[in-house]
């Protein structure tokens, strides 16, 4: 496996392990029935009350409300009545962190649960962020929701500011908005000092100085996922300080007002890139600067508005099997193409549950991955390798997402097509017994599991 992934993995399991000794198995379920965002007790069990239940376990704090007493790692679900209806934060307060006023705070373990992106909507209604986990200790979960309306000055971290470790999985953060120019207006989507991880999630439309989708100085996984039309100076996509993983991801049409749209890949960055699609960024697509690390594989790179790659000292190590369209990445290794028009169609819904870019029919990436080093399915979950050429063999693709010949010949992508598409569980609110320290872990190892290792 990459260094990188390594170290990750050996740090979630050894985590895992450690607190595996001192799992209390009375987790409780806790229903929030109301979407106002009130400390009262008025007979219903708001999503700032339950959190904080959560944190308390059940002792500490005592607040009104009356949600359920939380006990060990708790599980937060969402009546069916509020789908649909947002959560509006309306708690005026800044630099709270006790979970009374401004932001939801976060500090034990937690799992919240939503009923999916379209019917659980945490909206900050511009009074502050949406959400901070406060130290680096708490292992958090979110999913099938989305997060809105986060509003700071010169402040980190919109969307959510995360110490702790932070499972994504099926989010949408989006619109949240850092103003100011200072050192601190960073992370409009994402701010992250901690370990994150994102699992078939968008963050689209954010806005800071820089980092505007995510700003990490710390460890960053992303899967199968979209960071596009983001907006700032530079680093708007992601501006990297720490551990950076991307797999089958696609980052696209992000804004820049400076060096670069797509990716900064900063000073002391180590980076992976394999099968990812980082195109239609303004200004450059990626930036690595010295003495960062990265390297590439089965990737695409291209349409940038300014160089597709670039930065003073980079060090980009191309594994083989990509694309550039300017020449400017040094993609010379086996099976690389370089100033060459990728062929793709426009960010879309292809099938699935984030945007991304379709091969168009004769685009020079269709069957030119190398199907060592692949990844086993694409952004959507189709399985790697398709025979996207029509010869008899099944070569992998070199993009986030697979291509099957149907659609190729039909130049008509769909999510109906027989394995275009992700095939979504219903959201079981019901409580379960598998411990979240545990969980985490395990899903992004199940991930990983899934992926030829390198």
């Amino acid at each position: 496996m990459h260094r990188l992934l390594s170290t990750v993995l050996y740090l979630f399991l050894s985590s895992a392990l450690f607190l595996s000794f001192s799992y209390d198995t009375r987790a409780a379920t806790i229903t929030v029935t109301t979407a106002s965002d009130v400390l009262a007790t008025d007979g219903l069990c708001s999503l700032r009350e339950a959190i904080t239940r959560a944190n308390t376990d059940p002792v500490g704090l005592i607040v009104l409300g009356e949600c359920i007493l939380g006990s060990g790692d708790d599980l937060i679900v969402f009546d069916p009545s509020l789908n649909g209806v947002p959560i509006e934060l309306s708690i005026p307060g800044i630099g709270d962190d006790d979970n009374l006023t401004g932001d939801l705070d976060i500090f034990s373990n937690i799992m919240i649960m939503g009923n999916g992106v379209d019917n659980t909507v945490i909206d900050a209604n511009s009074i502050e962020r949406v959400f901070q986990i406060i130290g680096s200790t708490p292992m958090v979960s979110m999913s099938q929701l989305t997060i809105t309306g986060g509003l700071l000055v010169d402040t980190i971290g919109a969307g959510i500011s995360n110490g702790g470790t932070l499972l994504l999985d099926n989010v949408s953060i989006h619109t949240n908005v850092v103003l100011g120019t200072t050192s601190s207006a960073i992370g409009g989507g994402i701010f992250n000092s901690g370990t994150v991880a994102i699992i078939e999630s968008t963050i689209d439309n954010n806005t800071a100085d820089r980092g505007s989708g995510i700003f990490s100085n710390n460890t960053l996984e992303i899967f199968q996922s979209t960071v596009s039309n983001n907006i700032g100076r530079t680093g708007v996509g992601i501006m990297n300080f720490g551990g950076l993983g991307i797999f089958n991801s696609t980052i696209s049409n992000n804004a820049a007002t400076g060096n670069t749209g797509g990716i900064d890949n900063s000073t002391g960055g180590i980076m992976v890139i394999t099968n990812s699609t980082i195109v239609e960024n303004g200004a450059q697509g990626i930036l690595s600067s010295a003495p960062g690390d990265l390297t590439i594989s089965n990737s695409i790179v291209a349409n940038n508005s300014g160089l597709n790659c670039s930065g003073s000292g980079a060090n980009i190590v191309s594994q083989g099997n990509n694309l550039d369209s300017d020449g400017s990445c040094g993609f010379v290794q086996a099976g690389d193409i370089s100033n060459t028009d990728p062929m793709i169609g426009p960010l879309a819904d292809n099938g699935g549950p984030t945007h991304s870019h379709a091969l168009l029919s004769g685009s020079p990436a269709v069957d030119a991955g190398n199907n060592a080093t692949c990844e086993n399915e694409g952004q959507r979950a189709t399985l790697r390798p398709q025979d996207g050429d029509d010869n008899g063999a099944a070569v992998c693709d070199m993009a986030a997402l697979e291509m099957l010949l149907s659609e190729l010949i039909t130049q008509g992508p769909t999510s109906s097509d027989g394995g275009g598409g992700c095939s979504m569980a219903s959201v079981n609110n019901s409580s379960t017994a598998f411990p979240l320290y545990l969980l985490i872990p395990a899903l992004i190892l199940f991930r990983r599991l899934r992926r030829k290792q390198k």
